[in-house]
């Protein structure tokens, strides 16, 4: 899963956000941004100005810089209409820091973050620092982990992937998510109307106690010979756990859809899931009190990467709680 940092273009995309369970009407986008808060840095320095990200989950994590033996440092505080010369990276918040390293399996294992290099924002060009981080397993492979935070914020979510499924529950599962997928709004006017859906990936894990769910990424596609066409539906879907046979029926309970040119449509990939709010470190099989479930997914465009943590609010609905800066050179 390539993650590039790219120049500072948006790409032309239509998203549409719908936040619910198969509602006759479409609602309108999330509303990530939520007012700023103040919340005290783990070292007792002053008080940090943090969005919508919960603090609860430690005021920065990182990415894996899959073409470098780095990783980037996410300072989450920041938004898009932070003014450049506003930007400070608080060496202090990672420098000698242990990381608790997660990947779609869950836990994976600690790093020790040695050092971070600093960035300089400008207008046209936004990069995140980058942090040299070294091993305190030994059986931790450099490229076996997507994520990092600090030790002891956040838990672990398994996931499972459909091709660890059977071929026949891998079958079933494809069939219910195209099914759920057909029946979520479109105007009459898109050019996808009709087509196939294609499972292009999914992900099964436990969202709360007794409750299983699947995110899922569904693409369609429009064959221009000039101008190709591509559809990405991201979907969560919940129902009460059991086995394949004696599980509940599934419920869409968020669905985005992203459209556009097949080269600089924006996709979107899961890095891990998480529970955050309480507890220690590991992968976690039910939520302790106060606990809540996220997954953290990387926003990849023709121009610009970003981030967001899609949080489950209250059963049967999730939401964009939080969106990073969309970062890009040009």
């Amino acid at each position: 899963m390539p993650i590039k940092v790219r120049r500072l273009v948006l790409p032309m995309i239509v998203l549409l956000t719908v936040g619910g369970c198969e509602k006759a009407e479409v609602e309108p986008p999330v509303d990530s941004i939520e007012p700023t808060q103040q919340v005290q840095s783990d070292t007792g320095d002053a008080a940090v100005p943090v969005s919508s990200w919960d603090s609860g989950a430690g005021l920065v994590f990182l990415v894996r810089d899959p073409e470098a033996s780095s990783a980037m440092v996410v300072f989450p505080q920041y938004a898009d209409s932070t003014l450049p010369d506003t930007v400070h990276f608080d060496r202090s918040l990672v420098r000698g820091r242990i990381v608790d390293v997660f990947n779609r399996a869950g836990f994976a294992g600690q790093l020790r973050v040695d050092s971070m290099e600093m960035t300089t924002w400008a207008e046209g060009c936004i990069e995140w620092p980058t942090a040299v981080v070294s091993r305190l397993d030994s059986g931790l492979l450099r490229e076996s982990w997507n994520t990092a935070f600090i030790a002891g914020r956040v838990r672990a979510v398994p996931l499972d992937s459909m091709e660890s499924l059977s071929a026949a529950d891998s079958a079933r599962l494809v069939v219910q998510l195209t099914r759920m997928a057909s029946v979520i709004p479109e105007a009459s006017s898109s050019s996808f109307r009709g087509l196939p859906f294609v499972v292009r990936s999914a992900h099964r894990f436990t969202a709360a106690p007794g409750v299983q769910a699947v995110v899922s990424d569904i693409v369609r596609k429009v064959n221009l010979e000039a101008n190709p066409l591509e559809e990405h539906t991201v979907l969560i879907a919940e129902r009460a756990a059991g086995n394949e046979k004696g599980g509940g029926p599934w419920k869409t309970v968020y669905t985005e859809r992203a459209a556009g040119v097949e080269e600089r449509i924006e996709t979107t990939d899961l890095l891990a899931a998480i529970r955050f709010g309480g507890g220690q470190a590991g992968e976690s099989e039910g939520t302790g009190a106060g606990e809540r479930t996220g997954l953290l997914v990387v926003r990849v465009g023709d121009e610009t990467t970003g981030y967001s943590l899609i949080e489950r609010t209250r059963p049967g609905e999730w939401k964009v709680r939080w969106t990073s800066v969309r970062t890009g050179c040009g």
